[in-house]
């Protein structure tokens, strides 16, 4: 026992192990004033009327007014703990926050005999709650080599906890043409998620179709969807939560290595337990599209003779395509592990009577992405910074690979 006190303590009682221990903890309230210019007032809209036989400008309401607008309020509460071992050699951050959001800026549905489809009100609540971890600190310090290695990994859970006035809805049109649905808007889901019909296989017969809940029109071929409300037919009554963007963890992890002058840099980071609507390949899925068509789409679609494909019949009927579309035969995992950055550098001490230091250096972002998506990239959105629509890709550009060579002078 004396032995262990002599390790762990100095000969004044001070602990050679921590060095230093803090717990935190914060309340705060802020506010969002995020409302579209001018929402809170009625507009009006040109449109062109034939008076007379003449073509004539006019004006019409646009949208209704909502004088009682006003800005969403979050309350954050945090707990945290920093602790350093060692002598700062090694340094853990923990923190857990419960955030919510009331008076949410949401577009309600109204009854159309208004003349408007929805009018912008504070209506409902939202909660993210999460906890993050950091870690960071030297593997290896040994003179002339050193290694630090430093990663963090974050988890957060959002839901929406009231929708207020407002019943629950799709959020848009993803694309027009595609006539997808954006995410599902309900209470006691996260924000973002998918809403369709779970598909369950190919129908191979008429007999099974006959024997088994499907659609008006099925044919040999066809998706078969699950008979979620059990009533023998499958009907957007159907429709059941089928994908979900928010991922169950985050992380990154950093390395940095030294050697006298020369210097690498590894930074790791990656997403796990998301899914990716992939939209660029529904669109091509009824298989009868003319335009940079995927020749596996021939070859993997079902016929009599190829009844264990993994696709459905090629179709061009619309419905058929339009309920597929809407199905989560598209919705992919998009789990990723990405090589966000590499560098290489070396420092040259004293360059000259001018430069007291010099770093030359080369680097390279982005250079792989380890993933099963099947498109260009998980991490996309054709959204852009749409809160409610995330996780779509549709026409959306990959991230690029970029490589730099440059010198850091200091004089």
């Amino acid at each position: 026992m004396e032995h262990c006190e002599r390790k762990l303590f100095d000969e004044k009682g001070i602990s050679n192990v921590i060095n230093n221990l803090k717990i935190r903890g914060s309340w705060g309230l802020t506010g969002n004033s995020e409302i579209p210019v001018y929402n809170s007032l009625a507009n009006l809209n040109e449109y062109n009327y034939v008076i007379g036989g003449n073509l004539v400008l006019g004006l019409a309401d646009g949208r209704l007014s909502n004088s009682d607008l006003k800005w969403e309020t979050t309350t954050m509460r945090n707990i945290g703990l920093d602790a350093s071992f060692f002598k700062s050699r090694l340094n853990l951050t923990l923190d857990y926050f419960d955030n919510k959001t009331e008076d949410l800026l949401l577009f309600v549905s109204i009854p159309s005999s208004l003349g408007f489809e929805s009018i912008l009100k504070n209506s409902g609540s939202l909660q993210n709650k999460g906890f993050e971890i950091g870690l960071d600190g030297y593997i290896i310090d040994n003179g002339d080599f050193k290694w630090n290695l430093a990663g963090n990994l974050s988890i957060l859970r959002n839901k929406l906890t009231d929708l207020g006035s407002s019943t629950p809805f799709f959020s848009s049109t993803t694309s027009g043409h595609l006539g997808v649905a954006g995410s599902w808007v309900e209470e006691g889901n996260p924000i973002g998620v998918w809403r369709g019909y779970d598909y369950i296989g190919i129908f191979q017969s008429q007999e099974e179709i006959d024997n088994n809940a499907s659609r008006s029109g099925d044919k040999p071929g066809y998706p078969r969807y699950r008979d979620v409300n059990g009533d023998g037919q499958i009907t957007p009554d159907d429709y059941t939560i089928i994908g979900d963007p928010n991922p169950d963890f985050t992380w990154g992890l950093n390395s940095t290595f030294t050697y006298k002058d020369l210097d690498l840099g590894i930074f790791l980071r990656g997403s796990q337990g998301f899914d990716v609507r992939n939209l660029q390949a529904s669109e091509l899925g009824d298989g009868v599209q003319k335009i940079n068509q995927i020749a596996g789409i021939l070859t993997d679609s079902w016929t009599p003779d190829n009844p264990n494909a993994t696709r459905p019949v090629i179709d061009g009927n619309r419905d058929f395509a339009n309920s597929y579309r809407d199905s989560d035969y598209f919705i992919e995992d998009g789990s990723f592990i990405r090589l966000q950055n590499i560098s290489l550098g070396y420092t040259v001490p004293s360059f000259s009577e001018f430069v007291s230091r010099a770093r030359v250096y080369v680097s390279g972002q982005n250079l792989f992405t380890i993933t099963d998506y099947t498109g260009f990239d998980p991490e996309v959105n054709n959204r852009g910074q749409d809160n409610l629509n995330r996780g779509d890709d549709y026409d959306a550009y990959p991230r690029s690979r970029t490589f730099t060579v440059g010198i850091n002078l200091e004089f």
